[in-house]
Order: structure tokens, then sequence, then C-alpha cells
């Protein structure tokens, strides 16, 4: 009896265990997020008691621009982690790694196989921060990341162009190295198939800057792009202000529903049960009025601080070129032109074409035209100049 009176307990609290897990797998598969709410939600209960996540609208509007920015695979986690933390997302690497892999996010719930129960994947009865779409995008960003795990080359000062030069017999990428001469050490550029192109990486250089010395943009073509997207800019900040104001009244609006609909419950006009889910529906579309709302309040108006900043490097891009570190000239090449660059009896041309590019040959055809006419005439003949090739039109 003794032995029976001391099984008792823990027979007890086995049953409450196993309970207690039932439930918490019934509650998954209806849809419902269980634990602490992640970054941009708060723990919450519905109507009947029972837990649900809400969202939090200043914090979502940063996991959805983590979201996006990740998607967008110019950063890696770390590089994207440290951009945000200005701004509030506060979060450790590995809270972070978490973040960007939580399904919660896109309104999915992930309910793990058990037993002879399959993994099953279900619609959260919470509102998502971002759609399906972008979290797939996440996802596929973050296995290519794991496969690009492999140790990068080193950067080597003399030979700042390698990784953007191609061959120009068989389109091969080229390298380079050192060779030793009598009269010292000399950096090549070379092909590492049979065709054997190799050039001194010295004189490739000098066509190099040459080359962007002529693609520089005329002073009188930078101030007048800079008018236009001005213009473009202001008007589009007229319609963010009058889209806030116009969402701010839809939102009193709401809340004047969920007012009125409390003193209809009190004058006993409607039942506590409709007014559960008028105040449920209704207070879905206040969180996201307010969301979007707080997203079109903060959006950041650095355009004229980036837009001229741009202009100018464009303006100049050999001295921007010349005076900037080894890692900043690459990114600077590869961000520029539309591929790779290749280099043949003393000129460069490019095997693809870009957005600046386009805009240094719009430029060019344009200034060689009659200089007559107002500007808005002139932008106009922005968009009809037909577009040249990206080889130079002369031997550099």
């Amino acid at each position: 009896m003794q032995a029976v009176y001391m099984a008792i307990p823990q027979v007890e609290n086995m049953r409450r265990s196993m309970n207690t897990a039932s439930g918490m797998r019934k509650a998954l598969k209806e849809g419902r997020f269980m634990g602490k709410a992640p970054l941009g939600y708060r723990n919450s209960r519905d109507v009947n008691n029972r837990p649900v996540i809400e969202v939090v609208p200043e914090k979502a509007s940063l996991v959805r621009e983590a979201f996006e920015l990740f998607a967008t695979g110019m950063y890696d986690k770390e590089e994207l982690r440290r951009k945000l933390k200005p701004k509030g997302l506060t979060l450790t690497k590995t809270c972070f790694a978490q973040m960007l892999r939580q399904p919660a996010y896109c309104g999915k719930i992930v309910v793990k196989a058990k037993d002879n129960e399959p993994e099953l994947t279900v619609t959260a009865i919470h509102e998502p921060i971002i759609d399906e779409t972008l979290y797939n995008k996440v996802q596929e960003q973050l296995k290519r990341r794991v496969k690009r795990k492999a140790k990068p080359k080193k950067l080597v000062a003399e030979l700042p162009l390698r990784g953007n030069l191609i061959c120009p017999d068989c389109g091969g990428n080229l390298t380079g190295s050192a060779s030793k001469g009598s009269g010292g050490v000399y950096q090549y550029y070379h092909c590492q198939s049979p065709c054997r192109v190799r050039f001194r990486a010295d004189v490739a250089h000098l066509h190099f800057e040459q080359w962007l010395r002529s693609l520089n943009i005329p002073s009188e073509i930078v101030a007048l792009y800079l008018a236009i997207l001005e213009d473009e800019f202001n008007a589009l900040e007229k319609d963010r202000f009058k889209e806030i104001q116009v969402l701010k009244l839809q939102r009193d609006e709401k809340d004047k529903l969920l007012t009125e609909a409390a003193l209809k419950l009190l004058k006993g006009e409607i039942s506590y049960e409709i007014l559960s889910r008028v105040d449920t529906s209704l207070r879905q579309e206040i969180n996201a009025l307010s969301m979007r709302i707080h997203d079109l309040e903060v959006q950041e108006s650095g355009f004229k601080h980036y837009m001229r900043y741009g202009m100018t490097l464009l303006s100049d891009l050999s001295g921007y070129y010349t005076s900037a570190e080894l890692d900043v000239k690459q990114k600077l090449v590869s961000s520029i032109f539309g591929g790779k660059l290749v280099y043949q009896n003393g000129n460069y041309r490019t095997n693809g074409q870009s957005e600046v590019m386009s805009l240094i040959a719009n430029s060019k055809a344009l200034l060689g035209g009659k200089k007559r006419g107002s500007s808005s005439e002139k932008a106009e003949e922005v968009g009809k100049v037909a577009l040249p090739g990206i080889e130079p039109g002369s031997k550099v």
C-alpha cells in the first residue's frame, strides 16, 4: 500500500504532462502560436481567454524591413543585424538568424512530427507581418549563403580588377599573378585556359582610368537630372502625406465603430457574442492601418543626400576610383558596369548593360544635340534618346 501511495502522485504528474502536451499540439493544429511571442508580436488572449499573439506595429515594421532587405541578397545576416540595431532591432546573432527562419511571420505554424503523425504546416489565426512570397525569398537567400561558405580569395592591392575581367578570346575569368623580370617584379592579368591571353596590369590600369575619365557625366546634365528627380520626389512626398491623412481618418472611423458597438451592448441592442466578433474584426483592421501609418511616417527622406552623392560620383568616376580602398574599388566596378569587363588592344568594353551606363550614354547623346528649350523639354529628350552600345566609340 505504501508503494501504491508513492506511485499515485507520479502517475498524476505524467497524466497532466500528457494532457498539457496534447492540448498544446491541438492548439498548434488550430493555428495558435504557443510560447513566447516572436519579435513584432505580443502575447494576448482572445474573447474566449485562449492564447493568441497580436501585432506590435512599431516592431513589426522593423521585422518587415529586415526581411525585405535580406531578400535582396545585398546583405549577410551580421551586416544587416548591425544596420538595423540603431533603429531598435536589438537581437543577438542567434536570435536574428532564428527570426529570419520563423514561419509565424508569414502566417504559418509548423506542427512537428510526433509518434505516427507527420509534420504539418497550418495557417495561423494571427495576422501575418510579411507575405509568404517574401518569406520564401529569404529562405532561398539563406540556403544560397550556406553554400557560399568557401574561403574567399585574398585581395591583392596591385590587381584591383581581378574578378571583373574576362578573357577576350575564350570568355573565361582572368586571374592575376606576379612575374619577376630584369627590372623587378611585375603584375600580370592572364587567362587560365590554353588561349594564353596575358597583359601587364599597370598598363591595363592606366587605360582603365583614362576610360573612366571619358565616361564622366557633364555638370549641366547632373544638374538637369537632379532637378527632374527632385520634382518627382517632392510630388511623392505630397502623396505620402495625403495617404497618411486618409489612413488616420479610416482608423478614427474604426475606433468610432468600436465605441458605438460597446454602447449598443450596454443598451442591450446587441449580444456579447456579436460584440466579440465585431471587436476582433475591427481591432485587426485598426492594427493593419496603424502599421501602415507607422511605415509611412518613419520612411527616411534622404533623397537629396544620396542622389547628390551619386551624381557627384558619376561626374568624377576616375577620381573616386583612384582614391578608393581596394574593396571599394571592386564594388564600384561591379556596381557600375552591367557585367564583366573585356580589355583588348588598349580598349575596354562590357559584356552587359546597366542602368548607370545607360544614364551615361543618354547623357552624352543628349548633350551632343542642340541646346534649346526648357529643362522640361530636355527631360523629355532624356527618355527618347536611343541607347548606343556600351563599347567606347574611339580608342582610349
